[in-house]
Formats: structure tokens, C-alpha cells, sequence
């Protein structure tokens, strides 16, 4: 997964969390401050009761009974007890655990710095209504219907190519052929698509073909070796704005997380060391 796509999924799970944690409160009342515990020294605090809930039971403090609650309860000062004993025990001094706890700082603290910049640059409309355009730009407006034979050699491709050209039936080497799941039902029928939703060669050989043509030469991709017979074309609908709003806000808070990052790297002093 891209780290940019993984640090906005990372801080829009701290969102979520936020948001549940404190939708049941009035807006007139402060978190919840007061300690409900503690355990040797260590404080434990509501707000870290509430985290705690939302985290392990996916609910909030209002939606669970006095019961449950201090179920949960009890379960923090477990888990403070046995981590007050493995720091006794300098457990977070030895690997893995240091390296689990470093990890666990620098994904946390880097959740943190992402939504302190959303607050500071909140995303408008006009940036969303900007990508939705570049978005409409970047399609070619087509569907294609099409059906496809996948075998797993070039030279199995060519041979079903030959054949198609002199005379056999596309169904019926599809359903012999084809090494696609399915293929015997379907014959290898892809149905309606856009060439957005295929692989790149696939994308890139059918754009190129007109309706009623078989490929004159195999295409290869990830799965195999395809001999595609297009079928039909017409004009592709348009995707309206709201439908692919949650779309736009992903790819807009990538932009402006990968612009963030690059900001951060251009400002440090960062020296690679070579790896044995």
C-alpha cells in the first residue's frame, strides 16, 4: 500500500475515533477528565476508559450499561498491571518490543501531525469540485462490450486466433480454451466496461480495436495471454459529483498529505546509511 494512502486511512481511523468518542456529549460539556482509577501511581483517566471502548468494544460510553462499563474498566487496569510489569521488567528496552513501540510512536504521532493539518487546511469545495473535473477529463467517455479468451502461452493465443480467422466459433473456443474461471458459462463474456476498469494492456488494446473486431494479436497481461473480440461501443455516462464525492476527498487528502511530506523532506536533513 502506498504510505500516503496509509497515513490518510490511519488518520481518518483517529477521526472516526474522535468523532464517536465525543458525538454522545452535549457541546456545552468538557471532556471527562477525572481519574476513574489508579493503579500504583498511574492515573487512569475517563477519556482513556472512553478510547479504550471505542477501540476494543467498537461503542461508546452511552451505549453500554454500568455493567459492561466497568467490565471495560477493569480490563484498562489489566492492561496498565501488565504493562507496569513489563517496564519493570525493561521489557520495552528489548526487541521486538522496543522496535513495536517505536513503530506504534511514529505512526501515532504522524496521525496526529496529518490532522493537525487538516484542521489548519481543511479541504473546500472548490478543490473537490477541481478534482472532480480532472477527473471527468481523464475518461475516455466509452464502454465496451467485449468477450475474451485467456490462455496461458503467446503461441496458444495465436493458434485461437488463426482459428478465429478461419471461420471457428468464439463461444465455443472460449469454453474450451479459456483458462478464466467461469469460462465455460460464460464464454468469456466481459459484459459492459470502461477501459478505466481494466488492466493497462488490456485498456490499451481495446481502445485500439473498432466493434466487431478481434484482436490480430495476442495481449498479454498479469493473468495470461487474451484474444478479445469487441463487440459493441457507446457512450460512456458520466459520473455525477456527488456520486464520487468520497472518492475526490480520498484523492485530494493524498495531494495534500504527499504535498505535506514532500514539504517536511525538503526541510530535513535526512542521510541514508547503506544496507548490509
Amino acid at each position: 500500500m502506498n504510505i500516503l494512502h496509509y497515513l490518510l486511512m490511519l488518520i481518518t481511523v483517529m477521526l472516526t475515533a474522535c468523532t464517536e468518542q465525543t458525538s454522545s456529549q452535549p457541546e456545552n460539556v468538557a471532556p471527562d477528565l477525572q481519574a476513574v482509577a489508579k493503579v500504583n501511581e498511574t492515573l487512569i483517566s475517563q477519556d482513556v476508559v472512553d478510547l479504550f471502548i471505542q477501540q476494543r468494544a467498537n461503542a461508546n460510553r452511552a451505549t453500554l450499561s454500568n455493567e459492561q462499563q466497568e467490565e471495560l474498566i477493569n480490563q484498562v487496569i489489566n492492561f496498565e498491571l501488565l504493562a507496569q510489569d513489563a517496564m519493570k521488567n525493561r521489557l520495552d528496552r528489548q526487541s521486538p518490543v522496543s522496535q513495536q513501540l517505536q513503530v506504534d510512536r511514529m505512526e501515532t504521532l504522524a496521525a496526529a501531525s496529518i490532522r493537525e493539518y487538516f484542521e489548519t487546511h481543511p479541504i473546500t469545495e472548490e478543490m473537490l469540485q477541481a478534482e472532480y473535473q480532472k477527473t471527468l477529463s481523464e475518461l475516455d467517455g466509452i464502454e465496451y462490450n467485449a468477450r475474451h479468451v485467456l490462455v496461458d502461452t503467446e503461441q496458444q493465443a495465436r493458434d485461437l486466433i488463426e482459428q478465429l480467422n478461419d471461420g471457428a466459433d468464439f463461444d465455443a473456443l472460449a469454453r474450451r480454451s479459456s483458462i478464466e474461471p467461469g469460462a465455460e458459462q460464460r464464454a468469456g463474456d466481459l459484459g459492459w466496461f470502461t477501459a478505466g476498469q481494466m488492466v493497462k494492456p488490456f485498456a490499451v488494446a481495446i481502445n485500439a480495436m473498432v466493434a466487431g473486431q478481434i484482436s490480430n494479436e495476442p495481449v498479454q497481461t498479469k493473468f495470461g495471454w487474451h484474444v478479445i473480440d469487441l463487440r459493441e461501443t457507446r457512450d460512456a455516462p458520466l459520473p455525477n459529483f456527488e456520486d464520487l464525492r468520497q472518492q475526490l476527498e480520498f484523492q485530494v487528502k493524498s495531494d495534500q498529505i504527499e504535498g505535506y511530506v514532500n514539504m517536511l523532506r525538503g526541510a530535513a536533513n535526512i542521510q541514508r546509511t547503506e544496507r548490509s
